[in-house]
């Protein structure tokens, strides 16, 4: 495959073998890296998105792990899985879907 994250995701949603969208922010390299929030990682994920809206794929996004905020350090979580990181990346997520909505509507 290549590093070309959408052109990777095209390929898939092109012959049917995408049920099911897992986000994960990373930064670094496969030997080195740290999950951020997802509004950190490369900007590829809004492009990625548009492939997704473009394909009418009406399959379930799911957000990953994400840094614990500190409003979550007092509640009792599991790490990676607080919850108001998981809303600040749901949140992002559906910004991202609705823009890309907009952009692919209003390119057609």
């Amino acid at each position: 495959m290549t590093n070309d994250l959408p052109a990777t995701v095209r390929h898939f949603l092109e012959t049917g073998r995408v049920f099911f969208v897992h986000f994960r922010a990373v930064k670094g390299n496969a030997r080195a890296f740290e999950e951020v929030f997802i509004d950190e990682a490369p900007d590829q994920f809004y492009l990625v998105m548009k492939e997704f809206v473009k394909h009418s794929f009406n399959g379930p996004f799911r957000v990953d792990h994400t840094p614990t905020l500190s409003g979550d350090i007092a509640q009792l979580s599991v790490p990676g899985y607080s919850a108001l990181g998981r809303l600040h990346a749901i949140g992002y997520l559906q910004a991202l879907y609705r823009a890309a909505q907009i952009e692919v509507a209003n390119n057609s």
